[in-house]
């Protein structure tokens, strides 16, 4: 409106009229003052709200405006102080064009800043919206807050509450282990005490199972006398058989000389490999008149009574038969598969006759009222001959294959045996009360032993003999070099006349050596074969006079230790053919061989 005002009285004005002119510069000077009071007064908000304004363009347009209006207001003053005349009329004129022209950009730029400050107000609006949504997130989240503080606050009271309980309970636990504490001491002491009373107890019990087996041997001892008498009585050859060969040890195979190969017997004992056997007192120990007459038999059906002349034999087909080798044999007879032993020593899990492992080894005791065997089970059984060879005890402690085993001694009071397994573990037995009593760990494992009264000599797989006694806890002594060129792997002894002992030990390559036990020392090696391969721990056989070793060629070597001569006298290819051999023995009251072979045949030779 200030615009079109001052714009209708500047063309009111005459060009150059004298008091026109000064009405005009009066009117131009009254208007120029209007304008510059009126925009002094509508743009000094807008000047203070855009020069604080943070926007950087609108500030500068806004100090344009503010450069114009300024120079207009210089322009309005000079033209009110200069006085009027004639000749600076033409000149005010151009003034005031220029003045309205400079009003009227003025205008636009106010218009085009109260736009810009319509915008800014929008936006502030917005802004100022945005404020309050922002105060409200702010408020709900603090509320939040303080919901959470809250709930802090609860879980640390019930932390607090759950710490004061736990110190309860810890405490509570202390007490309770001081109480288990005072409760254990007094059990051990109870037990203490219990063990005690135990092991009186069991001293005591010993004591009277001690005197019940003193009792029971003794009346034992007189059945046995009994029976003895009366079977000498009905059989009076094979009692003067026995005692002749208890009263002269070897007696018969001295005065009867070398087996010199004459085929007496022979039969297809086993389905499979025969391993072991072993002749009834084949050493023909010495034993005392009590022991003379148990050996002939306990009873009627003890093993006497089985047979007159006995020899056991032992198998991988897990049999473990009593055969009577007797004088009606044919010699020439060719083995029957329907042959049937006088007996078949049973396991007590079983009442076939058979065991479930293979049978590896076979020992009679001296005195014929048990026999030994050995499985690869890990287990020996002791089989009572005086009651028709039905198993006594099982004796278990070896983790691998029992490989050999023997009877200690001649007393059936306390009957002892060792064992020696692939566990390299050498174990000593009581066989009346079925329990091992001492153990020895090896450092080479022995896969063969040799028995002179309490003396055990073990061969080992580093070619070592090693002697032990059974009344020490320790190995007595080593024999190194007895076999040179590989592990021992068949072994047997003999006491002699002399109080002596002299065993025989089989190499693997074929070494058969000659030992002195009492002064342990090799006298010296006897001759050479080739034994079979996986032969038993009975491959080898001595007597007084003579050395047997069973070949791999279905051939047995017979070595004369009264020579020094190494060359043997070697037959059994008439009742062997090519099998190997893989046990031998002689039978100490007669002074006869018998031989085995891998196919199971057992033959007997004079």
């Amino acid at each position: 409106m200030s615009v079109s005002v001052s714009a209708s009285a500047s063309a009111a004005l005459p060009p150059g009229g004298g008091g026109a002119s000064q009405a005009g510069v009066s009117a131009g000077g009254h208007a120029a003052s209007s304008c510059s009071s009126f925009f002094s007064s509508s743009l000094s908000s807008s000047l203070m709200s855009a020069l604080t304004s943070r926007d950087d363009p609108q500030r500068c347009h806004l100090t344009s405006v503010l450069m114009q209006l300024h120079s207009a207001r210089l322009l309005i003053r000079s033209l009110k102080s200069s006085s009027p005349s004639s000749s600076s009329s033409s000149s005010s004129s151009h003034q005031h064009q220029e003045v309205l022209s400079q009003l009227a950009d003025a205008q636009k730029s106010r218009a085009d800043a109260l736009e810009t400050l319509q915008k800014c107000k929008e936006q502030l609006s917005f802004l100022e919206a945005e404020l309050h949504a922002s105060k409200q997130t702010t408020q709900q989240l603090d509320d939040e807050r303080k919901a959470l503080q809250q709930i802090v606050d609860e879980e640390r009271q019930k932390s607090a509450n759950l710490s004061a309980e736990l110190d309860a309970r810890l405490t509570e636990r202390d007490d309770a282990v001081g109480k288990l504490s005072d409760l254990q001491r007094e059990n051990d002491e109870l037990v203490a005490r219990f063990l005690e009373l135990k092991a009186q107890q069991a001293a005591a019990m010993n004591e009277a199972v001690s005197a019940h087996d003193e009792a029971l041997v003794a009346m034992r001892r007189a059945q046995n006398d009994k029976a003895a008498a009366a079977h000498a009585l009905a059989n009076p050859a094979a009692a003067a058989l026995y005692a002749r060969g208890r009263e002269s040890p070897n007696a018969d195979a001295v005065g009867g000389g070398i087996p010199t190969g004459r085929l007496v017997w022979k039969i297809k004992g086993h389905s499979a490999a025969c391993m072991s056997l072993d002749f009834w007192a084949r050493r023909g120990e010495k034993t005392t008149s009590s022991s003379s007459s148990s050996s002939t038999g306990r009873t009627k059906e003890g093993l006497a009574a089985m047979a007159q002349w006995p020899l056991l034999t032992c198998g991988e087909d897990g049999a473990c038969a009593v055969w009577d080798v007797t004088a009606s044999s044919a010699a020439a007879a060719s083995p029957t598969s329907n042959a049937t032993p006088v007996a078949m020593l049973r396991s007590a899990s079983t009442s076939s006759g058979r065991t479930t492992s293979s049978v590896l080894d076979v020992s009679v005791s001296p005195s014929g009222m048990y026999a030994l065997i050995s499985l690869a089970d890990g287990s020996c059984r002791v089989v009572d001959l005086g009651r028709g060879g039905v198993e006594r005890h099982a004796l278990t402690g070896h983790t691998g294959k029992v490989l050999a085993a023997s009877f200690l001694g001649t007393s059936d009071t306390n009957p002892l045996a060792v064992s020696c397994g692939a566990d390299r573990a050498l174990k000593l037995w009581s066989l009346d009360r079925g329990h091992c009593v001492r153990s020895w760990l090896c450092a080479s494992r022995a896969g063969c032993l040799a028995v002179a009264d309490s003396l055990v000599a073990t061969g080992h797989f580093d070619g070592c003999v090693r002697l032990w006694d059974s009344r020490s806890d320790a190995c007595v002594g080593t024999i190194e070099g007895v076999s040179q060129d590989g592990p021992i792997v068949a072994a047997d002894a003999v006491p002699l006349s002399s109080g002596d002992a002299a065993a025989a030990f089989l190499g693997k390559m074929g070494a058969v050596s000659l030992v002195d036990l009492r002064a342990m020392a090799i006298r010296r090696e006897v001759g050479r074969v080739k034994p079979a391969p996986l032969c038993g721990p009975r491959a080898i056989s001595i007597n007084a006079v003579a050395v047997a070793v069973g070949g791999v060629d279905g051939t047995v070597s017979i070595f004369d230790l009264s020579t020094t001569s190494t060359k043997p006298i070697a037959f059994g290819k008439d009742a062997h053919g090519d099998s190997g051999i893989l046990s031998v023995g002689f039978d100490g009251t007669s002074g006869a061989l018998a031989t085995a072979d891998k196919s199971g045949v057992v033959a007997v030779w004079r």
